[in-house]
């Protein structure tokens, strides 16, 4: 409960016996003026949706079944996959938890931002996360509605890191085959990756080394030819959005004799 509901029509007037009704339960109103009134939602035992009627004597009430307020269950226990992601945003994130409904104004909060969420199932929902201007941890919250987080709703730690930036790679070619270890050069590998991409074909990180160096192992190529390396983040999604570099493949070498 608790949540104000703003209701738009015609002829509302402020007395004293003015009162909302939302289903069977009476709720305080506020009238803003004769076209608005707030009503302030009561606690309810049922989830759902429930008709909101406005009464200017506390008597005869308006409204019908078009108008409705949702309530929605407390979520509870929630976790984000992935749980980072780079500050330019853009990450697709599933919350997973439990009593998730369909609402048009379900919405996950990253912070103070909002964005809509779609709900995938009754246990999770997916939401994409707004950019933001440096790295830091925000709270991540689910509401059924434009309103801030209650004080008890569920929340859980979503970290915004840099934009991992690769430089150069040594070696910066190798066979066709794959397999070359080469060494990545850049900033930002410290959270949040899980691999690089050599053009089209993904290639898992052997080991992070530091913050400006990763040990990847290159994919064989079909085709050859220079290639951009990208980092891919957990989400899957490529980011080399600051920096890049190439990457050639060679063809095969033989050695036929010595002399």
């Amino acid at each position: 409960g608790g949540t104000r509901v703003t209701v738009t029509g015609t002829g509302f007037i402020g007395t004293p016996d003015t009162m909302c009704r939302i289903g069977l339960q009476q709720a305080t109103a506020m009238v803003v003026s004769e076209s608005m009134v707030h009503c302030f939602a009561p606690a309810s035992a049922v989830a759902g949706n429930l008709s909101v009627y406005v009464s200017n004597n506390g008597q005869d009430f308006e409204g019908d079944r078009r108008t409705v307020f949702l309530y929605g269950r407390t979520t509870q226990g929630i976790r984000a996959v992935p749980s980072t992601g780079p500050v330019v945003g853009g990450t697709s994130v599933t919350v997973v938890g439990s009593d998730f409904v369909l609402a048009p104004e379900l919405r996950c909060w990253f912070g103070q931002s909002a964005v809509l969420a779609a709900v995938i199932n009754e246990t999770a929902v997916s939401c994409v996360c707004p950019a933001v201007s440096e790295a830091q941890v925000v709270q991540l919250a689910m509401t059924h509605s434009s309103l801030l987080p209650a004080a008890d709703a569920a929340l859980i730690g979503f970290r915004y890191v840099p934009v991992a930036e690769i430089e150069r790679t040594y070696p910066s070619s190798g066979p066709e085959a794959g397999g070359t270890l080469v060494q990545v050069i850049g900033t930002g590998f410290e959270h949040g990756l899980t691999g690089c991409l050599f053009g089209t074909r993904r290639a898992r990180i052997g080991q992070i080394v530091t913050s400006s160096l990763m040990d990847v192992h290159t994919p064989a190529s079909s085709r050859g030819g220079t290639v951009m390396v990208r980092v891919l983040h957990t989400d899957g999604a490529s980011q080399a959005s600051h920096g890049g570099a190439e990457f050639s493949y060679l063809q095969a070498m033989t050695i036929e004799r010595l002399e």
